[in-house]
């Protein structure tokens, strides 16, 4: 009997009864061990006062007693160290890679002989070296040795007392099939164990990892995925059960390693559709037919969904156990292999949040995997995320478009009409933004022109074909291909005479096209019939654009007239074509034809329409400007008015002294004088009878300086009242006198300077006796003499004929220029 006694020897807690008088006793807290004198030892539990053991030796080692040791000791353990050595097996059925102890980064070593014909290292002639350790046994170094504490005393030597390691116990409790107990015991042991104490780390991840493959077995997927993330199983080895989520992740070259005590349950285990299908049958197999029974396909449905749900969760926690927990960095491939298959699980559960968490905190997932099943579930705000931080442009693009056309449907989508413009505003990728800018013309017109005609693109390098781009508007939207042609025209200020003559066709047909509107049609029937009573010194173009009309309509029209106007390389015959054409609409396009008439010299058409029209500000304006309907200061006037500024941008600027400049109007119009102008300005006001006799009339008055009176009474009619050109007859009159009385004054003043000169040549002449031969000229004397005064010297031979000699005739300056004057 054994007594336990406190520090006053007072016994406490109770009894231990033994069948024999004890030969020696030692304790290990909280057990005690005894050797009786039948040669066995029993070992008591200090906490329960009963046996938990008997062990039974031979007599020959004639054992003597025990000694305990505080500290205690290690001694070696062939099971633990088999159980817990790392070997490497494929995780597709590829042949079996030696144990770890033997590899480097998951390869054979093999033996190669050296170079110079030097024995290769390990071949028997020289040391092999010391394999080294694979990573993970860099960092879980695994032990074949176990503590005791008490160790037995014989005749011939020393036994230990060795505890059982929790790989002992457990495999007793496996082959009890107690898994509950095993359970019980691993996760009290975990407890007690401190985190940097490797040995029993290893031991109890070992446990785990063979409660896991038993789970697993038993389709427990709940608890099998909790142990397996216990034993921090390698990913892959869970991930190769589901050949759909793996596909081409995991090669059949790639390895893994586990603990050699669960080599055997994990090469053998199938893929997870196998291992329900297995228990199906062993469960319910041959009362019901698993495969085709609704029950066991409902109920096999519903274990592959817990599964996934399994392999989700247990691949979230390893995740963030390699984020926050582990200190040993995990291999980028592992990284691409766990991230991809827990994204593909939740896009499978549709669960959006924690996909797009997961998007934004790993740069692993391989998007062609993923791709095609986030496409499947409708999961694109996922792929936005997705292809926005891995900047991959055009698919970014092609899944905005989608979504905006509606091909592809996704409530968390708002308008992604601005996103696309953004995107489109920042890339310098020149072909995206011209396909998808055209795109965009088709929805947003002015957003897709921006595109183009933004200097922000020459900023960004890009340079577009303006001639391909024009024609691909035109397929997109023909409104936008106008806008782009005149940003051609008149922004960029292209030159090509095919795009003037095409935007003066364009200018015209939406004009055509306002004019056949009947409503519109009476507006500016009205606008003529009220012009002349509104302002009789306002051009008639302006007296549009200060008119309340139809906007567009109207705007059309003052476009029209002023790009007409402006341009000078548009092919003129065609335009004048295109508007003869027109035969309805005639009577509305006066002065489109009379410009155009003055584009083709043909003044006395283009006069014809204007005072038709009775704008008699630009007929006149006409004369003046020598062929100019529309002048540079009415031009810009019109635009201040309509707000068409561009559109003046193709008229001249004014000259030096403030003269309009016109280029182009025509060589015609070159060679004829204003004179020429108002006469046939004034024949266009007499054939027009009546209705123009005043302004005739007023016309000649104005125009006294440029008409003769001859050809002035000539043309007017002959019931005109010779009173109401008064004015005219009266400033001719005055002119004529004026010029007859100017040109005796200057003959007179002629005459008197001539007698000047004579008188000044005659005194010359008197002083020269002798005869002139020569002289040099005025250039040169005045080139000899510099800045002296010139004294010319003439040589003259005397005709006496006693002698004859050579003189000098001394004459002034003033003399010398008569003389030049009379010559």
């Amino acid at each position: 009997m054994g007594l336990f006694l406190n520090e006053n020897g007072d016994p406490i807690r109770g009894t231990l009864e033994w069948p024999e008088w004890p030969l020696a006793l030692c304790a290990d807290y909280p057990y005690v061990a005894v050797l009786l004198p039948s040669n066995t030892i029993e070992i008591c539990s200090i906490l329960t006062l009963s046996t938990v053991q008997t062990i039974s030796c031979s007599a020959a080692l004639n054992l003597r007693g025990l000694s305990s040791s505080v500290g205690g000791y290690f001694c070696p353990s062939a099971q633990r160290q088999e159980s817990l050595r790392l070997v490497m097996i494929p995780l597709f059925g590829a042949p079996a890679l030696p144990p770890s102890d033997h590899l480097e980064n998951g390869r054979n070593e093999t033996s190669t002989p050296a170079p110079n014909g030097e024995p290769a290292s390990g071949s028997g002639l020289t040391p092999p070296p010391t394999p080294p350790k694979t990573p993970y046994e860099q960092h879980h170094p695994s032990s074949s040795y176990v503590r005791s504490r008490m160790c037995v005393i014989g005749s011939s030597g020393l036994q230990s007392l060795l505890p059982s390691t929790l790989i002992s116990q457990s495999e007793f409790l496996f082959e009890s099939h107690r898994i509950g107990e095993i359970v019980d015991l691993v996760d009290h042991s975990r407890k007690k164990v401190s985190a940097e104490d490797l040995d029993q780390m290893s031991e109890i991840r070992y446990v785990h990892e063979r409660l896991g493959y038993y789970y697993l077995s038993q389709t427990l997927f709940e608890d099998a995925g909790n142990h397996f993330f216990k034993s921090e199983t390698d990913p892959r080895l869970l991930i190769r059960l589901f050949p759909d989520l793996c596909d081409s992740l995991i090669s059949k070259g790639d390895h893994a390693e586990v603990f050699k005590g669960v080599e055997e349950q994990a090469r053998s285990v199938g893929t997870i559709n196998e291992i329900i299908m297995a228990n199906l049958v062993r469960n319910y197999h041959p009362h019901l037919d698993v495969e085709t029974s609704p029950a066991t396909v409902e109920l096999l449905n519903v274990l592959l969904i817990t599964a996934r749900d399994m392999l989700r969760k247990f691949l979230h926690k390893t995740r963030n156990f390699w984020r926050f927990v582990k200190q040993e960095p995990v291999d980028a491939s592992s990284h691409r292999v766990v991230d991809t298959v827990l994204a593909k699980l939740l896009a499978d559960a549709e669960d959006t949040p924690e996909l797009l968490s997961l998007i934004d905190s790993s740069d692993y997932i391989d998007v062609s995997q993923l791709e095609p099943l986030l496409i499947q579930h409708g999961q694109y705000s996922a792929l936005a995320k997705i292809y926005e931080k891995q900047k991959e442009e055009t698919k970014l693009l092609e899944l905005w478009s989608r979504i905006a056309d509606g091909t592809w449907l996704d409530p968390s989508f708002g308008d992604v009409m601005p996103q696309i413009i953004t995107a489109l505003g920042q890339s310098r990728n020149q072909a995206l933004v011209q396909r998808y800018g055209l795109w965009l013309v088709k929805r947003d017109p002015p957003a897709g022109l921006k595109l183009f005609m933004s200097r922000d693109g020459n900023k960004r390098g890009m340079k577009f074909d303006d001639m391909l781009l024009l024609q691909e508007l035109k397929a997109a939207d023909a409104a936008s291909a106008d806008t782009f042609l005149e940003h051609l025209v008149l922004q960029k200020q292209n030159q090509d005479p095919a795009l003037h003559t095409e935007l003066a066709t364009r200018c015209l047909d939406r004009l055509f096209a306002f004019l056949r509107e009947p409503d519109i049609a009476k507006e500016f029937d009205r606008a003529v019939s009220t012009y002349p009573s509104v302002s009789s010194t306002t051009p008639y173009l302006l007296h549009l654009a200060r008119s309340s009309l139809h906007p567009k309509a109207n705007q059309a029209r003052l476009q029209a007239a002023l790009f007409l106007q402006g341009s000078a390389l548009y092919d003129v015959e065609p335009v004048q074509n295109q508007i003869l054409s027109e035969t309805s609409l005639s009577k509305y396009l006066q002065l489109e034809r009379a410009i155009v008439d003055s584009k083709l010299g043909k003044h006395y058409h283009a006069l014809r329409n204007l005072v038709d029209l009775r704008d008699y500000v630009s007929a006149q304006s006409y004369c003046t400007l020598r062929g100019v309907v529309v002048s540079n200061r009415v031009a810009q006037a019109v635009a201040e008015a309509a707000g068409l500024q561009a559109w003046t941008r193709l008229f001249p600027k004014s000259g030096a002294k403030g003269r309009e400049v016109h280029p182009g109007i025509g060589a015609a119009a070159d060679q004829i004088v204003e004179k020429e102008l108002v006469a046939i300005l004034l024949k266009v006001y007499v054939e027009g009878g009546e209705n123009t006799a005043s302004q005739a009339a007023r016309f000649i008055n104005a125009q006294a300086l440029h008409l003769s009176v001859p050809e002035v009474i000539l043309q007017l009619p002959p019931e005109l009242p010779l009173s109401t050109i008064t004015p005219f007859m009266s400033r001719a009159l005055r002119r004529n006198a004026h010029e007859e009385q100017e040109g005796q004054i200057l003959k007179a003043l002629s005459f008197g300077q001539n007698l000047y000169i004579s008188d000044r040549a005659w005194t010359m002449c008197q002083r020269q006796v002798p005869r002139v031969e020569g002289k040099s000229t005025a250039a040169q004397l005045a080139g000899e003499a510099g800045n002296a005064q010139s004294v010319p010297e003439y040589t003259a031979t005397r005709s006496s004929p006693a002698e004859s000699t050579i003189g000098r005739i001394e004459v002034s300056s003033d003399e010398v220029s008569d003389l030049d004057e009379l010559q």
